[in-house]
This record gives C-alpha cells, sequence and structure tokens, in this order.
C-alpha cells in the first residue's frame, strides 16, 4: 500500500503563540492562561499542538498528532450520525422525530464475533435499553452537577428542581396523550 501521509501547515498556529506566549508548562498554568485571558477551547488546543512542535508546552497536554486526528474525526461523524433524525408513527398516529442513530453498540461479554450492526438504530431493542441506562445513570449526574453550580452560587435548587419536575411531566404527558 502507498503511504498516507496529510501535510497541514501550522505556521499560523506557530505565529499565534509566539506572539501571544501564553504559559503551556503544564496543565494547571495551561488552564490559568485560558481563564485569566479568557482563551477559547480552540485557541487553547492551538497553543498546545504548536507549543509542543516548537518545544514551548508540556507535551502531555494533548495527545500526539495522529491520535488528535482520529478523536476529531471521530467526534465529527459522531456528531454527524447525532443530527440524523427521522419521523416515527406512535401507535396512537402521532408522528415524532427521533434519533436516527442512538450510539455505538455495547459489546456483549464473549462476544467474539463481530457485530454486523455498528450503531444502535432507534427502532432497535438495545435503543430502549440505552436510553434507560441513559436517562437513570448519565442524566441525574448532569443534574446533580448542575445542582451543585446553582447551590455554589447561593441560588435556589428546589426551585430549579420544580422547575424541571414541571418540564419533565410536560414532555411525558405530550408522549403519553
Amino acid at each position: 500500500m502507498e503511504q498516507l501521509i496529510e501535510t497541514v501547515d501550522m505556521t499560523d498556529w506557530g505565529e499565534e503563540i509566539l506572539n501571544a506566549e501564553p504559559d503551556m508548562s503544564g496543565f494547571d498554568e495551561a488552564v490559568r492562561e485560558q481563564m485569566t485571558n479568557g482563551r477559547s477551547p480552540l485557541q487553547m488546543g492551538r497553543f498546545a499542538v504548536a507549543g509542543r512542535l516548537l518545544g514551548m508546552a508540556d507535551s502531555e497536554l494533548v495527545p500526539p498528532t495522529k491520535l488528535l486526528v482520529q478523536t476529531g474525526a471521530a467526534r465529527c461523524w459522531t456528531e454527524r450520525l447525532g443530527r440524523e433524525k427521522e419521523i416515527v408513527e406512535m401507535e396512537d398516529g402521532r408522528q415524532i422525530r427521533v434519533r436516527s442513530y442512538i450510539g455505538p453498540v455495547a459489546e456483549q461479554a464473549g462476544d467474539d464475533q463481530a457485530r454486523t450492526e455498528p450503531w444502535v438504530t432507534h427502532d432497535s431493542p438495545e435503543a430502549t435499553q440505552r436510553a434507560e441506562r441513559y436517562l437513570l445513570n448519565v442524566v441525574p449526574g448532569h443534574i446533580r452537577a448542575r445542582f451543585n453550580i446553582i447551590a455554589a452560587n447561593s441560588g435556589d435548587v428546589e426551585a430549579a428542581a420544580e422547575s424541571l419536575k414541571r418540564g419533565i411531566d410536560a414532555m411525558v404527558e405530550a408522549l403519553s396523550e
């Protein structure tokens, strides 16, 4: 097979970090740099990559370039699949819009054979299980983290919880009618 080599000119990134002179010597310093100077995640990413190449940044701030490209491409692909929607007719005849693809198929313990369906589709039994697991195991952590922010800022956590409950009740009612 012929070699596949992608060359990306990052001269502008190098100029940017040389002009800005951020402290990227370690993670704590880079976080302080971002917060103190109002730098965006995109800019910090450019600083980390260009800084590593120029010897101005801790090499552990971001993974090696090939891994960055792979994870970035995977994230873009996953986001693209997440935007795919379908109109599904419910038993009562109403139509709702759902994501076409839910996520990667979970590997089964002891499953040595390749799965033929690498992504769970909305109409799969696994989609229902995944949705329920997500609601029970992931969403509460997100809610708790936001409640912690409200509490840390002396906000009214009980009022936020009541609003959330009303919103959930309204969604359930809309789907149950």
